[in-house]
């Protein structure tokens, strides 16, 4: 009978999983302000698959006989300062937008949920140190401290991305290390220790699935700020060089014609809007569903 109950006692867990999922699922979808903002998001992700199939023209490709042309039934968003058709860059800049945010994201919650791993669990001096370190880089201006990390790796898009993810470090740190301090004491941690179980698993076997809720929330909300810090980086020549069609590299093209050409900077800069106030609806949205807690505070 002991054989059966222990056979038993693992696969309750998945039903649980289950129910839980949706549950989650059915409070994300009873926000429609998060629906909204998932339908935009959806919509330039599609965009940004689909981009070589739909958009009807090469992005890169000029006409010199066609520049600086409003919107037409040729080019239904005009075209730039080379005759190249707006639409298309745009559906091709989602590209590099998007890969952007999502790369600088990833970045920030690795870097940053391991040093509050190993901060908030060791303590001490580890603790000491890396806090000091995340509150220096704190204590600068998000964009002036991605400029001064670009000053170091060079201008491109890629290490555009590199220096937001950076810079968003600390924010990942500091959340997951309060969680690590209350969770480190609790009996099902010292369980774990009693039994022999290694620092490494205690932190990411036991601890790490704990808190990543937080980590979850932090990271959706934080996409739409760094789609955006890339494309102020791009905007002032940092980040996307061209003829690369990312939206803050084709904004900062029209700046100088905004009075012959306003579309060209109104566009892009229409499409950043749209992706920024999805993303901030979606993890808005997505907090309230993962902890429904945080939403009355």
């Amino acid at each position: 009978m002991g054989g059966v109950d222990e056979n038993k006692a693992p696969s309750a867990g998945a039903p649980a999983a289950r129910s839980q999922i949706r549950a989650i699922w059915r409070r994300l979808l009873r926000n429609r302000m998060a629906v909204m903002g998932g339908c935009v998001v959806l919509f330039f992700v599609v965009v940004a698959v689909f981009a070589p199939l739909i958009a009807p023209y090469d992005p890169n490709k000029p006409n010199f006989m066609a520049r600086l042309k409003g919107p037409m039934s040729d080019h239904w968003l005009g075209t730039d300062t080379l005759g190249r058709d707006m639409l298309s860059r745009i559906m091709y800049g989602s590209r590099y937008s998007l890969l952007a945010g999502i790369v600088s994201v990833t970045i920030a919650a690795f870097v940053g949920t391991l040093l509050g791993l190993l901060s908030g669990y060791y303590g001490g001096w580890v603790d000491m140190t890396i806090m000091r370190i995340m509150d220096m880089l704190l204590a600068f201006p998000g964009i002036l401290l991605a400029i001064a990390i670009i000053s170091v790796l060079g201008r491109g898009l890629f290490n555009a991305m590199v220096s937001v993810g950076l810079y968003s470090v600390p924010s990942f740190a500091r959340v997951v290390r309060s969680r690590v301090l209350s969770l480190r004491e609790q009996e099902f941690v010292e369980a774990a220790r009693a039994i022999g179980d290694s620092d490494g698993r205690i932190l990411f076997g036991h601890i790490l699935p704990n808190i990543m809720t937080p980590v979850i929330i932090m990271s959706t909300m934080r996409l739409g700020t760094t789609i955006l810090a890339a494309a102020s980086l791009s905007f002032l020549g940092l980040g996307a060089q061209p003829p690369m069609p990312e939206w803050g590299a084709i904004l900062s093209g029209g700046r100088d014609v905004l009075r012959v050409a306003p579309h060209i900077a109104a566009f892009p800069g229409l499409a950043i809007l749209m992706t920024v106030v999805g993303f901030n609806l979606l993890g808005d949205g997505v907090r309230d569903a993962l902890d429904p807690k945080l939403k009355d505070k």
